[in-house]
């Protein structure tokens, strides 16, 4: 996906603030970090603590996720030999919290194809209940969990410390893989499942009703092609 990168008069810009991860600090130039997030912009240029002190704590993020942000700020990709799954899911709650949309985008995007390439794979209930803990349930994420555990999650896939798991549960997510197998139950069965073959903008331009996408239904014959033998119809 191509994301938008600041212009190299933006990034030119001398002043250098730093974004603490796990207790290392991170020297970003204030107007890259300023371009991606409102939040940002109004905490270091406003009468706020962040714009006296030039200092940021990120909370709940190690220093691996900050260097995989700081990467992404500045080249648009992550630290490939080191980047994770876990990473992803941290650093989309921290792009959520501080309204860097076009991280959140890339986050996601990334999850969406990998998961597409290996339909088997469901999300651990651990990692369940921390995205449902800490992003809206309107979050993509949030409904790719539920649209996932709806279409492809069977009993004999839960097993040891998973079982366990499971009695705990978030309930928001329970709630939505019940509405989302209702929906599946109540329809023409599509062909293809939504969250291995949608593409990233059917989840993320979700509002309204933009969710299902195109399905190839099975077509229904007008007549009964069953006979009794001799050509008559039954």
């Amino acid at each position: 996906m191509r994301l938008t990168r600041p212009s190299a008069a933006i990034a030119s810009s001398c002043d250098v603030v730093k974004l603490t991860f796990g207790g290392k600090d991170f020297a970003v130039h204030k107007s890259i970090l300023c371009h991606f997030s409102p939040y940002f912009s109004a905490a270091f240029d406003g009468g706020f603590r962040e714009a006296t002190e030039g200092i940021q704590p990120i909370q709940d993020l190690t220093d691996e996720d900050g260097q995989h942000v700081v990467s992404w700020l500045y080249c648009g990709r992550f630290t490939e030999e080191v980047h994770s799954y876990k990473n992803d899911l941290r650093i989309s709650v921290f792009a959520d919290k501080f309204g860097v949309l076009a991280l959140a985008r890339a986050i996601f995007e990334g999850i969406l194809l990998d998961w597409q390439a290996n339909p088997a794979w469901l999300p651990t209930y651990r990692d369940v209940n921390y995205i449902f803990e800490n992003l809206p349930i309107s979050s993509p994420i949030c409904k790719l969990f539920m649209d996932r555990h709806a279409e492809h999650w069977t009993p004999d896939r839960d097993e040891g410390e998973e079982i366990v798991h499971r009695r705990s549960v978030d309930h928001d997510f329970l709630e939505g893989v019940m509405l989302r197998l209702s929906e599946i139950r109540d329809r023409e069965r599509a062909i293809k499942c939504r969250c291995c073959h949608s593409f990233f903008q059917d989840y993320w331009d979700e509002g309204n009703t933009a969710l299902e996408g195109p399905n190839e239904r099975v077509p229904t014959p007008a007549v009964s092609s069953w006979n009794d033998g001799d050509g008559r119809p039954l």
